[in-house]
């Protein structure tokens, strides 16, 4: 372990070190741009005056205001005189020529009006440059009537020539050039490399100054993190949870025990090296699939802390959370080890004096899981019981009909239209609502499983008859697809109906007779139906059924969509399947859309449809009209003749309505 936090040092020490070069040379290759723009303001401050007197000069030439300055110094050989005779005085030693060029509009070329200096160059001859460069600098003076210099390289008496632009009624009529000598020139230079070396010296004292104490706070992070982190798996362990203890206010967490079932079986099996890794993956397993505000600890051995951020508390939504992390290990494996977890859960953390209290009744949920069988779910009561329900329970649940549905959803992105609700089953059990999952597992396979699909058949057929212009989207396992019984309900609906309704083929059963499986599809299709197949990703990954299953919408799995946004690749995951479908002629719709953040990524694919928790959450159909206002659906009976569908948020959960 000690070596291991050796290596660790040294890679974070390079690092440090390879920043530190990339910040000194970011800084050291900026010295010449700004020795540059030193020069820039030194020649600008060298030659203002006597660009502004050359400029007074040459406009105290005009008798009016509107004369045109061009035409009189073209014109009148006195003016021209009487303008160099005024110049003349620049004649100091610094400056070695002064010309008064214009450009002739018909040869387009540039043409002495004056040499102040020099009597050999007369007057309208052409204005010749050997260095390319420089008429390069003359042209954009013109063009632009702003000053700019150039700085000569192999002349022996003049260093820089500075041009600027003498402009009238908005249009450039003369350029004067002046021209500096050498020894100018390295004066300027000499200025700019004092400035230089100043502002390179202020660079190094504040870069070390920076990286002493970049680097003392580094490695202070450092030892703090080697002492508030697991060194096996890479999360918090309990020092830190004691040091954050005094910071936390229970009542914004729900607190839930994890612990790995039979976990000393494996260390004795497989060598405790393979231990070590089960825990690597379970800790990384609850990292991954937990959000960024969720803290995680290990708390000893196999035994694991979650704080869930939830400061509102919905227990259908805690649940379905710790299922999906439940169900996420069940389905790992690790070189042929098979592993599960047990959860304990505390909710009510407004009811308790600390934390510690509450980390207490977790623990004791967590013993009553791996009491009643290990690889389950068990939130705490006063009595320290678990509160799932029975088998008998649950069948008395549908004997009764006590069943009912939420709905949620399914929207065009874009548009921000309803396509149509998902009806999502709910139990009402003792003045409690809950979600269907994990209870009706237990009763799959027996005709009380059948007998609860048909009460979420009955209850979708209320609602279509109450509410004339909603549409509605009904989750059938391929169990139901496989019940002729069933099949023979929905083939007999009023077709009034039949168009109204999407059905949802549930992911996670294994279909064990295609054909048949395939022929129902096929009828309801036929029939008029809208054929979804969900958990596309999860439970129903067969490409080639995809292809070959007669179904409009595929929901691609909120297991993917919700780690878009951490994973760029689960995001290509997400295009590729959604490429796919919309190649084979189905249309891709992304659930779990829980924030902002995945809307505008799945947006970016050209997804049309998705649902989730950003757009709303479950609610009772006469709650929708009381807050909505009243549904609004888009137009058109069949959505196979409307290519902008609608999509719905599906929950957080997996959870089915059949």
């Amino acid at each position: 372990m000690r070596n291991s936090e050796r290596k660790k040092g040294i890679i974070y020490l390079l690092e440090f070190l390879s920043i530190s070069i990339i910040i000194y040379g970011l800084l050291y290759s900026s010295i010449p741009v700004i020795q540059k723009k030193v020069e820039e303001e030194i020649i600008k401050y060298t030659t203002v005056n006597i660009i502004d007197a050359i400029k007074n000069a040459i406009f105290e030439l005009q008798t009016n205001e509107n004369e045109d300055i061009l035409l009189k110094l073209i014109t009148d050989p006195e003016t021209r005189n009487e303008l160099k005779e005024k110049l003349i005085i620049f004649d100091t030693g610094k400056i070695t020529y002064i010309f008064i060029l214009y450009r002739d509009p018909l040869k387009e070329k540039y043409r002495y009006i004056l040499n102040v200096f020099d009597k050999s160059t007369s007057f309208n001859s052409p204005f010749n440059i050997i260095d390319e460069k420089e008429m390069v600098v003359v042209d954009k003076v013109y063009r632009t009537g702003k000053g700019d210099y150039f700085k000569h390289q192999k002349n022996q008496m003049i260093g820089i020539t500075y041009y600027f632009p003498i402009i009238q009624k908005g249009m450039v009529k003369l350029i004067v050039a002046i021209d500096f000598s050498l020894q100018t020139l390295k004066e300027i230079e000499n200025v700019a490399s004092l400035i230089k070396l100043g502002i390179l010296s202020l660079i190094v004292l504040n870069g070390s100054i920076m990286g002493i104490v970049i680097y003392s706070l580094f490695r202070n992070f450092l030892l703090r993190q080697k002492a508030f982190t697991d060194n096996l798996t890479g999360i918090y362990n309990r020092n830190y949870l004691e040091s954050i203890k005094p910071l936390i206010n229970p009542k914004n967490y729900t607190v839930v025990m994890a612990d790995i079932d039979h976990f000393k079986q494996i260390n004795d099996t497989y060598g405790h090296d393979k231990g070590d890794y089960v825990l690597k993956k379970f800790a990384r397993i609850l990292t991954e699939n937990l959000r960024k505000n969720d803290l995680v600890f290990r708390f000893g051995g196999e035994e694991f802390l979650i704080l869930l951020n939830t400061p509102v508390k919905n227990k259908e939504i805690i649940y379905n959370i710790i299922d999906r992390l439940r169900r996420t290990v069940e389905e790992t494996e690790i070189s042929g080890i098979k592993m599960t977890a047990s959860f304990g859960i505390f909710m009510d953390t407004d009811k308790v004096n600390d934390l510690e209290d509450a980390i207490k009744r977790a623990d004791t949920a967590l013993y009553k899981a791996k009491e009643e069988g290990r690889n389950r779910i068990v939130f705490y009561d006063e009595e320290g019981k678990g509160s799932d329900l029975s088998i008998p329970d649950v069948i008395k649940i549908i004997e009764n009909e006590n069943i009912i549905c939420y709905y949620q959803p399914v929207l065009n992105l874009k548009e921000q239209k309803v396509l149509y609700y998902e009806a999502l089953a709910r139990l009402q059990y003792n003045d409690e609502i809950l979600p269907p999952l994990p209870y009706i597992n237990l009763i799959k396979g027996t005709p009380h499983y059948a007998n609860f699909t048909k009460l979420i058949l009955n209850f979708n057929m209320n609602i279509l008859k109450k509410y004339k212009n909603i549409k509605v989207g009904i989750n059938l396992s391929s169990s139901d697809f496989l019940n002729r019984n069933i099949i023979d309900i929905l083939l007999n609906l009023n077709p009034e109906y039949v168009s109204r309704i999407y059905l949802e083929i549930t992911g996670g059963d294994v279909i064990k007779s295609y054909e048949p499986f395939k022929k129902s599809i096929n009828d309801l299709v036929m029939k008029g139906y809208n054929l979804v197949l969900d958990d596309f990703g999860l439970g129903n990954t067969d490409f080639i059924l995809l292809n070959e299953l007669n179904v409009r919408y595929v929901k691609i799995d909120g297991s993917i969509v919700n780690k878009i946004t951490k994973d760029e690749n689960f995001f290509l995951i997400f295009k590729y399947i959604s490429s796919f479908c919309k190649e084979i002629g189905k249309e891709p719709i992304a659930e779990y859309i829980e924030n902002e953040e995945i809307y505008k990524k799945v947006m970016k694919t050209g997804v049309r449809y998705g649902q989730g928790y950003y757009f709303g959450r479950p609610l009772p159909i006469d709650r929708l009209y009381i807050e909505k206002g009243g549904l609004e659906i888009e137009n058109g009976s069949n959505d196979k003749d409307n290519d902008d569908k609608q999509n719905d948020s599906k929950e957080n959960d997996n959870e089915r309505d059949s």
